[in-house]
Order: structure tokens, then sequence, then C-alpha cells
């Protein structure tokens, strides 16, 4: 076999990878010869409704609390206590901003107070430091135990260790729709201060989360949305969490092409899929 001349390699080479990317750049069609591409028209196909094609039946009871879920730190002897529970219909939505605020609660002044006797601190306070190896404890292995536990691996060196009565896929969470929305996990009429301000932190966090874990590889994929309503009213009202977490916002009032309902809100959020 002759020796190849290095220079006309090269040349040749970069002559065919230019041609690729030329094919390959006219194979690509452009957006306009999809049907439907940017097309505001929808076409909704009738639900299949019967007995016959129902699959399974599951049910799952979430915890719910009127006055909503709960963060707060709590001190038994020498151990620290985070709780997160309650969040009722809303747990897969609000998991990673309620562990947020839950592992927040760790690097407070108390907490770290805490952690080592006050003699061993103020007269060694770099041996202290040294020593100090983290070993954390989460109860419940559902989306609210696994997102807390994962917080805590990113912030926290150490041990993290999981507790559980059952594990996926025999949990609650495993069974839940996982759609975007934090509803169904208090009673508005019996709002609190701390309440309202920790819902928003958490919808806010645990929302941007879902954002950054959409693809498929994590299984996050964003859906259009659809509300329905009689009367015009009803539309101004804000959505769970507050407008600015649903991007594409649109009001229809076309009722021969919506089921007949006069006035329908559009939007879009995420749907974790958890099958």
């Amino acid at each position: 076999m002759s020796q190849i001349n290095r220079r006309n390699f090269l040349n040749g080479a970069l002559a065919m990878g230019a041609l690729a990317v030329t094919r390959s750049t006219r194979a690509i069609p452009s957006l306009k010869t999809f049907p439907g591409s940017f097309n505001p028209e929808r076409h909704f196909s009738p639900v299949k409704v019967s007995r016959d094609r129902i699959i399974r039946e599951v049910v799952g009871l979430r915890p719910y609390r009127a006055e909503g879920f709960v963060v707060e730190a709590e001190r038994i002897g020498n151990k620290l206590f985070i709780h997160n529970y309650g969040h009722g219909g809303a747990g897969i939505t609000l998991s990673w901003g309620t562990a947020s605020l839950a592992v927040d609660l760790l690097s407070e002044p108390p907490a770290i107070a805490g952690g080592h006797s006050q003699g061993t601190q103020a007269l060694f306070p770099a041996r202290a430091q040294r020593a100090r190896v983290n070993h954390f404890a989460v109860l419940g292995c559902g989306v609210n135990g696994l997102s807390t536990a994962r917080t805590l691996q990113r912030r926290f060196s150490g041990t993290v260790t999981v507790y559980a009565k059952d594990l996926p896929p025999n949990t609650t969470s495993n069974i839940a729709g996982g759609f975007w929305s934090p509803t169904s996990l208090n009673d508005p009429q019996v709002p609190s201060i701390k309440f309202t301000e920790q819902f928003r932190q958490a919808c806010r966090i645990s929302n941007r989360a879902f954002q950054l874990l959409a693809g498929t590889e994590y299984g996050v994929r964003w859906i259009d949305t659809f509300e329905l309503y009689r009367n015009e009213a009803a539309i101004e009202r804000e959505l769970p969490g507050g407008n600015e977490l649903y991007p594409q916002q649109e009001i229809h009032r076309d009722p021969d092409n919506y089921f007949g309902f006069p006035y329908v809100k559009q939007f879009s959020t995420m749907l974790p899929n958890n099958y």
C-alpha cells in the first residue's frame, strides 16, 4: 500500500466533512414543512370511555392537614428533628421545594450550635470542625423522603440513611399522577402567614427544579393544559402557586371548539412520568 500524504489526507477529510454538513443541512426540513407547526388550530379526538377499557384501579391515601404541610425543626435531647410532612395532593409537585426548605433548617444557627459541645467549640474550633461527621436519617421512602435524602447528599458530606416501611414501587408516590399543580394540600379558610410564605417558596423552588429535569432522561415533560369555565370571572383567578409559574397562558372564548364551554384558560405545566 502506498504511503498516504498527510496534507492530501487532511484536505480530503475537510472536503468530505463540508460535503456531509451541506447534505445534512439540506436534509433537515424546515419547521414550516411539518403539518400543524405554528398552527393555532387544535383538534381533540373524542375520548373512548367504557368500563371494559379500564386496565386497573388504584387508590393512594395521602396525609392531608387543613393547615397545610409542616416544615419545621425540633430538638429532642442532642438530636435535631426536621419535620417535612402533610403535603396532601401536592406531594410530587412540592417535593423538591419542601425538601430544600427542610434542609435549609440545618444551616440555621440553633442547628449548628447543637452539633457539638460548647466547650469543644470554644477551646478547639478547628478540631471540632475536622472531627465533625454528618449522619442523617430520613424516615419514609416516598417522593418527599427521597427528595430530602437527595438534597442532603448534594449539600452535605457524610451518610444519609433512609428508613421506610415500604420501598418503591410499593409507595403512594408510585401511583400518584404527578401533574405539576400545588392543589388539594390545605383548607384556604384556615391560612397562616408562615404557611403562605413557605408555600410560595416551595412552589418556586420545586417548579424550577422540575424544569431542570425536563427531558427524556428523567421523564419530566411539558404539557398543555386547558381549564374550562362557565363564567368569565373564574378565569381571572390566579393559578395555584402563582401565574408566573405557568408559561404560555392564553384565554379562549370559542365554545364550539372547546367542549361547549364559553371560557377556557390554556397554559403549560409539567408532568413527571412516574410509570
